[in-house]
């Protein structure tokens, strides 16, 4: 990936984590501690810190894959928690903010 295309991602990813509800739950991994169900539903954990850590270590051949990386952590956030519950809203909040950042 071209380094002018990874500062700019960068440079998105750190607005994303940024925002209230990233900063609350998405910028880390799940703690298994306190839910060890989770990698019964979820086969790939992500969170946007190890994103960020996997582009600054150059782990992603393309913008497609960072991209894979993000949708991951609401498709995750889906398949886990009760479309109803709180975090689902909060969720489906930042993935729009996300995305308005990602055009």
């Amino acid at each position: 990936m071209d380094a002018s295309v990874r500062q700019r991602i960068q440079q998105v990813l750190l607005r994303v984590c940024q925002h209230e509800v990233a900063r609350a739950y998405f910028n880390e991994p799940v703690d298994l501690g306190m839910y060890p169900e989770y990698t019964s539903i979820v086969e790939t954990p992500m969170d946007f810190g190890t994103i960020r850590r996997k582009l600054s270590q150059n782990a992603y051949p393309a913008v497609a894959n960072v991209l894979h990386d993000a949708r991951l952590i609401f498709s995750n956030c889906r398949a886990f928690n009760d479309p109803t519950s709180d975090i689902m809203a909060d969720c489906r909040r930042l993935e729009a903010h996300f995305k308005s950042l990602w055009v």
